[in-house]
């Protein structure tokens, strides 16, 4: 019997404090290091010439139309 009285002490003791852990709220995690933003994706490509335009619009009308 008294065994069960020190459970039920040690349980009314550590809830409390376990309960108070668990409603505490995370911290949001910091990133550790920032990328580089990305270089446009035109960047070093050659502008397309009026002539690659009206091949690549003749080749996608052939094939879907």
């Amino acid at each position: 019997m008294l065994r069960l009285v020190q459970l039920g002490l040690a349980l009314a003791v550590a809830a409390p404090a376990a309960l108070a852990q668990q409603a505490a709220p995370a911290a949001p995690a910091t990133p550790t290091a920032v990328a580089a933003p990305a270089p446009p994706a035109a960047a070093g490509l050659p502008a397309a010439r009026p002539a690659d335009v009206a091949s690549i619009d003749a080749i996608i009308a052939a094939v879907y139309d």
